[in-house]
């Protein structure tokens, strides 16, 4: 019996790190409108040789009246939103026109794509097998299944993410992408 017991809990720690919800402020300082049927998604950023494409998965909603947020990944992301034989990804939450639909395949982000907003200088990382994947020695690793990345931006190499706190998820309202902070390889 304690055997059994101990494989449920096992398999319930399991299928805990499979799923993580992010709930966040709001940051509108420009006092940027985005319409009632603005969708929150996110964006899994799948790049490699000439080509690459952005996955759209996840679910979430904004809360105007107390201008807080919402986002969940109830499931492991479809192997289309993770990079090609590494089984790891990395998704940037957006708030976007509702034109977009969950497992829409987008190859121009730039044509007929309204923009709204965006999770600044973090990302949903996802891992499914963190011994398939070799990290710095330098930076702390992240976990199986999904994790919160914190942007460090680098002032002599390549940015990167570390594993960081959920709770400080901003999600900041301004139509132009370009002014958001981006990682120097995105």
């Amino acid at each position: 019996m304690f055997r059994l017991c101990r494989v449920i809990q096992q398999i319930r720690i399991r299928l805990f790190l499979l799923c993580i919800t992010i709930y966040g402020k709001i940051d509108n300082s420009n006092n940027i409108k985005s319409p009632d049927d603005a969708r929150l998604t996110a964006g899994w950023f799948i790049v490699g040789g000439h080509s690459g494409y952005v996955y759209v998965y996840g679910e979430g909603s904004i809360n105007k009246s107390d201008n807080t947020f919402t986002i969940n990944f109830e499931k492991n992301p479809p192997v289309n939103a993770l990079y090609y034989k590494t089984e790891a990804g990395i998704a940037f939450v957006v708030l976007t026109d509702n034109s977009i639909k969950q497992n829409d395949i987008l190859t121009d982000i730039t044509k007929g794509l309204k923009f709204y907003g965006r999770m600044e200088n973090s990302a949903i990382i996802y891992i499914t097998d963190t011994a398939k994947i070799k990290f710095p020695d330098s930076l702390p690793p992240f976990h199986n299944g999904y994790n919160f990345g914190s942007a460090v931006f680098s002032t002599k190499s390549v940015d990167y993410f570390i594993p960081g706190d959920k709770s400080t998820a901003i999600l900041r309202i301004d139509t132009t992408i370009t002014e958001f902070t981006n990682v120097n390889w995105f």
